[in-house]
């Protein structure tokens, strides 16, 4: 084997090994910045398709209270100024009270 004459193909060989370790490790460095980010997506991912109980609880409570408030707003005077809405009322109270 001949002895290499020009040193430049040496220097350029190690120049070049450095810049792929270098890459190498910044590849590295961004699998696991990729790897976290999918670790947190996914997590997030299960917390919101899996509502607990309490919210989908919450939930009816809140669209409940909003149809019944629209439903006393438009038809509370009408409600509230006939006799049959008191007696269903008083049948009511005292079916729950006895």
């Amino acid at each position: 084997m001949e002895p290499v004459l020009n040193p430049s193909i040496i220097e350029d060989y190690f120049c070049l090994k450095e810049k792929v370790c270098d890459l190498e490790c910044k590849n590295k460095q961004l699998e696991q910045k990729i790897q976290a980010l999918e670790y947190v997506i996914v997590k997030k991912y299960k917390l919101e398709n899996k509502p607990s109980v309490t919210k989908t609880i919450f939930s009816y409570y809140e669209k409940m209270k909003i149809i019944s408030l629209v439903v006393m707003f438009f038809f509370g005077n009408k409600i509230f100024t006939d006799p049959l809405f008191y007696r269903c009322v008083k049948i009511i109270i005292s079916r729950l009270i006895f």
